[in-house]
């Protein structure tokens, strides 16, 4: 048996509030879906939840980001508008913008400190408006795309994408195409200078994003493969490439 560690993938919590009707009703518990934390740990890695701090400094983001060999971003609610220059529309979800400057803060102490980044749906979208990109607040009110907000389909598949040659995804999925789940109604809009779009659907919305420079491992996917069981192996193979990615 080999005696080498395994990374340590820090994930970075979603909050909300303790039901009202409880002795912790003014507690704020952290937490992720479960998905995640089996999917790390099912690649070999060793899952460690980021809890949020409010009234964080760049030292505490430091102490977190040093303490995991990578970084997960996973799903949850949308990112404020106002954090990449735009008002908020009536179409925009709840949002909370404490949480996400915290997680930020984490995608660029991760990157300083050139450690792997993953981004799942939500978390793709923090990586690309952490390295100065824009979002679709809502693709509803644009009639050339498809409804994306698929929650019949969140194991199994809703679209197809395709997968651009070069990229770091190709190496994990090499196929042209593929077929994912679709559970968001915001997407990117202006790519990141620093990205590089390594996947779209057929409607030409940005499904995956990753570094551009080739030193440092960033990768953003817009679907869910955490949830998946058809196309299962290609999406846990994804999990799989970065712990062993995380390890190196």
């Amino acid at each position: 048996m080999s005696n080498k560690r395994k990374p340590v993938i820090g994930i970075a919590a979603l909050v909300n509030q303790s039901p009202q009707d409880t002795a912790f009703k003014n507690y704020v518990r952290h937490f992720c879906g479960d998905a995640f934390v089996l999917k790390v740990r099912e690649a070999d890695g060793v899952p460690l939840i980021i809890p949020y701090i409010n009234e964080f400094t760049e030292s505490m983001v430091s102490d977190y980001i040093s303490s995991v060999d990578s970084l997960l971003l996973t799903g949850g609610g949308d990112i404020d508008p106002t954090l990449y220059g735009e008002d908020k529309i009536p179409e925009c979800g709840k949002t909370d913008i404490l949480l996400d400057k915290f997680h930020i803060a984490l995608v660029k102490e991760a990157i300083k400190q050139k450690k792997p980044v993953f981004g799942i749906c939500r978390g793709c979208q923090l990586i690309n408006i952490a390295l100065d990109g824009t979002m679709h607040q809502d693709l509803g009110i644009h009639k050339e795309f498809r409804n994306h907000f698929d929650l019949e389909t969140y194991e199994r598949t809703s679209h197809k994408i395709s997968i651009k040659d070069g990229t770091i995804l190709k190496g994990m999925i090499p196929l042209e195409s593929t077929d994912v789940n679709s559970l968001h109604h915001q997407a990117i809009k202006k790519v990141s200078p620093s990205l590089i779009v390594s996947a779209v659907s057929e409607d030409g919305v940005v499904e995956a994003v990753e570094s551009k420079e080739g030193d440092s491992f960033i990768l953003g996917v817009q679907w869910h493969p955490e949830t998946m069981v058809k196309n299962k192996d290609q999406m846990e193979g994804l999990f799989k490439s970065f712990i062993e990615i995380s390890q190196s």
